[in-house]
């Protein structure tokens, strides 16, 4: 078991590196009666992956008779990120001709938008992108047909994890002594090799709730 720490508004949720995670905002009433025009998908950096998504007609087991619909994604890094929704296999009539994809790479360092480029069957095509600096994400908006392959690629590096910001944040909430605050700010900020750093902190004896919290901050 992994004890984990967040403040009363927030709860921990972890992805695998290379994770894909696919979702609609389309689940009210008679929305989620049908297979969405509209996808939400996080990419989390660190290693490469894939997800295949599965529809049907929500409705009856003519699924069990091959009637439903395959779409692959990757997510691949090389020299370069690349994203790839690949055209819709099987029954495509049960899903939307056309969607609108909203997809964010989680964990990016800051780019321009220059860096992001968008191909539809290979040939280069206009999208919204935005960075999210506060979340760390490059959020990319693009419509395409489902028969249609998707290409999303970056020129763009894995963010790091602004240890010293959430540190900073952390202590300055915690309800312990100043002094106690600003000594851990210190050595923590000091340069030190990360196996040597814990050494010290667990030498101080500290609280096992502010250990924990500074371990997961500091490990992660």
């Amino acid at each position: 078991m992994v004890d984990m720490y967040r403040t009363l508004d927030s709860i921990p949720v972890l992805a695998k590196a290379g994770g894909i995670l696919v979702m609609t905002d389309e689940i009210r009433g008679t929305e989620a009666e049908k297979n969405p025009e509209s996808l939400k998908i996080k990419v989390f950096p660190g290693a490469d992956g894939n997800f295949r998504l599965y529809e049907d007609d929500n409705e009856t087991c003519a699924y069990e008779n091959g009637a439903c619909v395959f779409t692959e994604m990757d997510y691949k890094e090389k020299d370069q990120a690349v994203f790839t929704i690949h055209p819709a296999q099987g029954k495509t009539e049960l899903i939307p001709a056309k969607r609108a994809y909203t997809v964010e790479f989680c964990n990016f360092a800051k780019t321009g938008t220059d860096t992001v480029k968008v191909l539809v069957n290979g040939a280069e095509t206009e999208a919204a992108v935005k960075y999210e600096e506060e979340l760390q994400k490059i959020c990319v908006e693009v419509e395409a047909d489902t028969a249609a392959e998707v290409q999303i690629i970056l020129a763009g590096e894995v963010a790091n994890n602004q240890t010293e910001k959430r540190v900073f944040d952390f202590l300055n909430q915690a309800e312990i002594g100043f002094v106690l605050k600003d000594r851990l700010y210190q050595l923590i900020t000091a340069g030190k090799n990360l196996p040597v750093l814990l050494s010290e902190l667990q030498s101080m004896e500290l609280d096992k709730d502010l250990y924990g919290a500074l371990m997961e901050i500091l490990t992660a």
